[in-house]
């Protein structure tokens, strides 16, 4: 009896996921499936909620509602100025909307924080092909692909 009501709350419980988890279903295009499983982030993931909004605006981004996305980015920020997916998302959407310019601050921020992500020196570089700064941007995306 005792073993039916553990299988039976277990059953109830929902998975923790990481946020690398959450990360990989964006990147394969499964966004649904990737906001679905944002509430249900690892107890232990640093700033937990900030994470969960930044993963959410990053969606809402990819399934093309810019505002909101944009409006979210900016709130993580308020709430810590050093976010660093924050500001990579606030780069995508500005250089996606053709301001380079502010792509590129927000990408030098965000790959300053994280040294080691691929994908934030990719959007530093491809902010400085757009700019016309090709030698820069030819040892970031270097950098990319080594990271």
């Amino acid at each position: 009896m005792l073993g039916n009501i553990v299988r039976h709350a277990l059953g109830r419980l929902r998975p923790v996921t990481t946020v690398d988890q959450v990360r990989s279903l964006i990147d394969r295009g499964q966004l649904d499936a990737a906001l679905a499983q944002t509430p249900h982030l690892h107890p232990d993931t640093p700033r937990r909620e900030l994470a969960r909004k930044a993963l959410e605006a990053e969606i809402a981004f990819r399934q093309g509602r810019d505002g909101e996305a944009e409006e979210t980015f900016k709130w993580v920020l308020t709430q810590d100025p050093g976010h660093a997916h924050a500001h990579y998302g606030l780069s995508l959407l500005l250089y996606e909307r053709g301001d380079a310019e502010a792509a590129l601050r927000h990408a030098q921020f965000a790959s300053n924080v994280l040294a080691n992500d691929a994908r934030y020196f990719a959007q530093l570089g491809l902010c400085h092909v757009q700019l016309g700064n090709y030698p820069i941007a030819e040892g970031l995306l270097k950098q990319a692909l080594r990271a």
